[in-house]
């Protein structure tokens, strides 16, 4: 197995975990309550609008679980054209929410980072 191969595994593993805590419990997903917790300090949705926002956050859970598929895909396979797209999306991705949502999702940019360098290493 190669250092790529890891990368791609951990990145995968990451994203699997990004779904489950943004997905369970279906009411009212772990990461959204941390969120609301954080950036509403102590306020609160509605319960429409708990409901509205609890969905498309399970919806992005989804698109996590995808993304976690393809890069077990791309490790199983070896499809390095694969591996630096998804890379390079989870990079961008990581970026985007690090400076929209919280610093913490600078572990996923840097982590998708990593694996492109250890893509072109390989």
């Amino acid at each position: 197995m190669t250092g790529y191969q890891i990368v791609l595994i951990l990145v995968g593993l990451g994203h699997a975990v990004f779904m489950i805590l943004e997905m369970v419990p279906w009411s009212n997903p772990y990461l959204l309550r941390r969120m609301i917790d954080k950036k509403l300090a102590g306020n609160s949705f509605t319960p429409d609008q708990n409901t509205f926002v609890a969905n498309i956050v399970k919806n992005a859970a989804l698109y996590n679980g995808i993304v976690a598929a393809a890069l077990f895909w791309a490790a199983y396979t070896q499809e390095r054209e694969l591996a630096r797209v998804l890379l390079t999306g989870v990079t961008a991705a990581g970026v985007f929410a690090a400076v929209t949502l919280s610093p913490a999702a600078w572990a996923q940019a840097v982590l998708g980072m990593i694996g492109i360098i250890a893509l072109y290493l390989a």
